[in-house]
């Protein structure tokens, strides 16, 4: 999968802190990624929550947690694609390998060596599978804060 363009909220993501690395979606946001295999948008309401990128402490001084747009981009679609939503009845937009497989896709397109992306791969490949499964605080309220819309074909 190739990203080709990734359409940001204009003046960025507003965000409210809400403590132990978590941040709340302050204003309607839009994020469009048009991709080599369809295009997905994701519209998320005011209230969502999210930690862009989940990891350590440890992993900060190699991988910054939060970033610029497009890293916030990055982090905060796959979290939005881990996450059920309410126009798919609360079921997964898409498949969490097709997500994983965005996720490293966008940080390519954001600037990110490939080396670099692809160890963000495999780690979400290796510990996101609960996060993928499991509701976790913050899901119930999420899920109804979140529309995800897609024409992206799954390619092996």
């Amino acid at each position: 999968m190739i990203v080709k363009d990734i359409i940001l909220p204009k003046g960025g993501f507003k965000l409210k802190a809400c403590g132990d690395r978590y941040f709340q979606i302050a204003d309607p946001t839009e994020v469009t990624v048009i991709t080599d295999i369809g295009t997905l948008n994701a519209r998320i309401r005011p209230g969502f929550i999210t930690n862009f990128r989940s990891g350590g402490l440890g992993v900060d001084r190699f991988i910054d947690p939060i970033g610029d747009d497009l890293h916030q981009a990055c982090w905060l679609v796959h979290d939005c694609n881990y996450t059920p939503c309410i126009n798919k009845c609360y079921n997964h937009a898409i498949d969490r390998k097709t997500a994983d497989d965005l996720l490293f896709a966008m940080l390519l397109f954001a600037g990110e060596s490939k080396f670099k992306a692809r160890v963000i791969w495999a780690s979400v490949r290796v510990f996101g599978s609960s996060a993928y499964k499991d509701d976790d605080a913050f899901t119930f309220e999420n899920y109804k804060r979140l529309e995800i819309n897609h024409t992206l074909r799954r390619v092996e």
